[in-house]
Order: C-alpha cells, then sequence, then structure tokens
C-alpha cells in the first residue's frame, strides 16, 4: 500500500516542530547560563567594589585620624613654644631696659665726667690769664718808671702814680678770685660808670701803645 502524503507532511510538521522546540530549549539554556554568568560576575564586581570602598574609607580615617594627631601634637607645640615665648618677653623686655639704662647711665657719667674736665680746663686756662695780666701789670709798672723821666733823667711824680696803680691792680688780681672781681668790678661801675669808661679806655689805649713799642 502507498504512503499517504498527509501523513508524510505531518510527520515533517511534527519533526519541524520537534526541532524548532529543541532550538528553542537549547536557547533557553544558554540565556539561563549567561544570565547566571553575568550575574556572577557582576556579584564579583560589586564585592569586589565594596571592598575597595571599605578599604578606601578605612585609609581615609587611618589619614583623618593622623591628620588630627599632628594638627593636634603641633597646636600643642606651638602653644609651648608660646608660653614660653611669653615666659621669656618679660625677662627680655627687663633686660633690655636694664641695658638701655646702663647704657644712659654711662653717657651720662661720661658727659659729666667730660663736662668736669673741660670746666676744669677753663678754669685753669682763666687763672692763667688771670696770672698773665698781672704780669704784664708787674712788667708795665716797671717799664714805665724806666721809660718815662724827666729829661735830667728823674722820675715823673705822675708816671710813678700810675706805676703804682697798675702795682695795685696786679696785686688785687694776684689776691681775689673771678667771682670777687666780678662782683667789685660791677659795684665800681655801677658807682662810677663814666670814670670806669673813661679808665678802661685809657688803660686799655696805654696797654696797646706799650706793646705794639715792644
Amino acid at each position: 500500500m502507498a504512503n499517504d502524503p498527509t501523513d508524510k507532511a505531518k510527520q515533517d510538521i511534527d519533526k519541524a516542530a520537534s526541532n524548532v522546540k529543541q532550538t528553542a530549549n537549547d536557547a533557553a539554556h544558554k540565556v539561563d547560563d549567561a544570565a547566571h554568568k553575568v550575574a556572577g560576575q557582576a556579584n564579583q564586581a560589586v564585592d569586589k567594589a565594596a571592598a575597595g570602598a571599605k578599604q578606601a574609607a578605612s585609609d581615609a580615617n587611618r589619614t583623618i585620624d593622623n591628620a588630627g594627631h599632628d594638627a593636634h601634637k603641633t597646636v600643642g607645640d606651638a602653644q609651648q613654644k608660646v608660653s614660653s615665648a611669653a615666659a621669656q618677653a618679660p625677662q627680655s623686655v627687663s633686660q633690655a631696659v636694664d641695658q638701655v639704662a646702663g647704657s644712659l647711665k654711662n653717657t651720662a657719667a661720661s658727659a659729666q665726667q667730660q663736662l668736669d674736665s673741660t670746666q676744669h680746663e677753663i678754669h685753669q686756662r682763666a687763672l692763667g690769664v688771670k696770672d698773665s695780666a698781672a704780669e704784664q701789670l708787674w712788667q708795665a709798672a716797671d717799664n714805665i718808671r724806666g721809660d718815662i723821666r724827666t729829661s735830667g733823667g728823674d722820675p715823673v711824680p705822675q708816671a710813678e702814680e700810675l706805676a703804682r696803680s697798675l702795682e695795685r691792680a696786679a696785686t688785687y688780681l694776684e689776691e681775689h678770685d673771678f667771682n670777687e672781681i666780678e662782683q667789685d668790678a660791677r659795684k665800681t661801675i655801677q658807682r662810677y660808670p663814666w670814670q670806669s669808661v673813661a679808665v678802661s679806655v685809657a688803660v686799655g689805649y696805654m696797654f696797646a701803645s706799650m706793646f705794639r713799642r715792644r
């Protein structure tokens, strides 16, 4: 008996359906395997990322702790230095003040010493001038007695009187200090102002003439 075409077509359809089903099942298994693999890789990546994040957080905390410790130490050192500087500041200021005071004291002492030396030198020079003036008055009196005489060689009374006046002035200079001379001069000028001026001019002119001849 001949094969029925209808049966053959049915068999082909069943075979094709079976192949499609098998292919679908194979594809489903592959998809499922791929999904499991991707999920595993994703979990590994997540675990690795979480571990990295945890390590980074730990490192960050350690860095923060170290920074806080360093900052605390730095602040402590700064406070200690400030306290030390504050403790030393009064002593340094006191030393500076003492040095300045000592320097000023030495300067004042040196200035006073120089002033005393200068005053002593001026006083000695003034004494020398006074002694020299007295000596010149003595010499002038001798010169008057020797130079001013009559044609016969006799002393002139007026010249003798002037010589004695010069000798009295020389003696006065030798026996009196400057304060006494100043006081006496003031009294004399106040009592005899015009006469004092005239005598001063006359004596100055006489001394100038004598010195010019010499």
